[in-house]
C-alpha cells in the first residue's frame, strides 16, 4: 500500500468527478479498466467486486479503489455511496493503493462523505452526477470551491484512514529543488511551448545533460518521458471529467486539429479519444 503522507497534499491535483448516495444494478463488469480513483460505502448486500474475480461486500464495507482494472458485479437493488476521483503528484506518483482495500468501522469517513454529500446538496441542490461541472449544476462559483473545500478534506480523511488502519504513508524522497522546480512546471502545464528539455533546462539553471542525469537519478526516468506522461495525465483527465467535444479539447490542449490530437492519443495508448471515453462509461 502507497499512500501519500498528509504534509504532501499541497501537490496533489485533485478532481472530483461524482458523489452520489444512490441504487445501483443489475450491472456486471468483467474486465473494467478505470483511469480514476474511488471509495465505496456499501449499504446493502448485492456488490462483489475483486482484481481477477469478485468478493462479495457486506453492508457497512469501505472499499478503496485504485485506478486499473477490476471485476466488478451489482445485483438489482444495491445501495451504496460512490465517490470518484483523480488525485496526482507532480512526481507522477498516484494517489491511490496498490489494489483493492475494503475496511470496516471507518467512523471518521462516514463523517466526513455525509458532510461532503450534505454541501454537495446544499450548495447545488443535487447529488454531484457522474462528471458534472459548475455550470451544468447550476452552481456559482462561490458554491463550486465550497464543494471543492469539502471534497480536500474528506482526502484527508481517506489517507489518515488507511494510515490509521496499518496501511504505510509513502514518504517522498527529497528531490534537489533545481528537479523540484522542474516537476511543479511539467505539472502546472506540461503542453507549454517552454517545456521541452531545453526550455526545463534554463529553466531549473542546468545545462540539457546535467539535468537529465539528475532527473534520471531521482525520478527514474527522462525528461521527455516524464513529460509525455504528464501530457497523457491532463489528455486523460480532460476526456474523463468534462463533456467538452474531443475538438475542443484538443484545441485547448495546443494540438492543430482533432485528428493531431486523435493520433497523439492513439500513439500513447492504443485507442481513441472516443474509445477511452466509451471504455470509461
Amino acid at each position: 500500500m502507497r499512500v501519500i503522507n498528509h504534509g504532501s497534499f499541497r501537490q496533489l491535483s485533485p478532481v472530483l468527478l461524482w458523489a452520489q448516495e444512490k441504487e445501483v444494478g443489475p450491472y456486471f463488469n468483467r474486465d473494467g479498466n478505470t483511469s480514476f480513483q474511488g471509495v465505496w460505502q456499501i449499504q446493502s448486500p448485492g456488490a462483489e467486486v475483486g482484481a481477477a474475480r469478485g468478493e462479495a461486500l457486506r453492508p457497512g464495507d469501505w472499499v478503496f479503489l485504485p485506478r486499473g482494472r477490476r471485476w466488478q458485479r451489482f445485483h438489482a437493488g444495491t445501495r451504496m455511496v460512490s465517490i470518484g476521483y483523480i488525485a496526482g503528484q507532480p512526481s507522477g506518483g498516484w494517489f491511490d493503493s496498490s489494489g483493492i482495500v475494503v475496511l470496516r468501522g471507518c467512523d471518521a469517513l462516514a463523517r466526513a462523505t455525509t458532510r461532503l454529500l450534505r454541501r454537495i446538496q446544499a450548495e447545488a441542490g443535487d447529488q454531484l452526477g457522474m462528471y458534472s461541472t459548475c455550470s451544468e449544476m447550476r452552481c456559482t462559483h462561490g458554491a463550486w470551491l465550497g464543494i471543492y473545500a469539502e471534497f480536500h478534506a474528506w482526502l484527508a480523511v481517506v489517507s489518515a484512514t488507511l494510515v490509521e488502519r496499518g496501511y504505510s504513508e509513502h514518504e517522498e524522497a527529497d528531490v534537489d529543488r533545481r528537479i523540484a522546480v522542474v516537476l511543479e512546471a511539467l505539472h502546472d502545464d506540461p503542453w507549454a511551448d517552454d517545456r521541452d528539455p531545453v526550455g526545463l533546462a534554463r529553466l531549473a539553471g542546468l545545462s540539457r545533460r546535467r539535468l537529465e542525469q539528475l532527473f534520471r537519478a531521482q525520478i527514474g526516468s527522462g525528461v521527455a518521458e516524464h513529460r509525455r506522461r504528464q501530457q497523457l495525465r491532463s489528455a486523460c483527465a480532460a476526456l474523463d471529467s468534462t463533456h467538452s467535444q474531443v475538438k475542443q479539447i484538443a484545441r485547448e490542449l495546443g494540438f492543430a486539429s482533432s485528428s493531431a490530437f486523435s493520433t497523439w492519443f492513439r500513439r500513447q495508448t492504443g485507442r481513441s479519444p472516443i474509445a477511452h471515453r466509451q471504455r470509461q462509461d
